[in-house]
């Protein structure tokens, strides 16, 4: 998680925010992450992923639309 949103995670919202508050990821957002490890196990599949790299985390804010740099 980038550092500007390890204490942003708003309740109420159910989003994380950043602390510029021009970054929000809730429910429905498309995310663009790094899987950095999986398991797999019997009826089920697990991963840890991170969106702290050049290119990673929010793409969509779930309006479809595609968001820009």
């Amino acid at each position: 998680m980038p550092e500007d949103m390890v204490q942003g995670f708003d309740a109420e919202k159910e989003a994380w925010i950043s602390d510029d508050k021009e970054v929000e990821i809730s429910r429905g957002c498309g995310v663009r992450l790094k899987i950095k490890g999986s398991t797999v196990e019997e009826g089920n599949i697990s991963a840890i992923g991170t969106i702290k790299d050049n290119y990673l985390g929010l793409i969509d804010d779930g309006t479809g639309e595609v968001i820009e740099d």
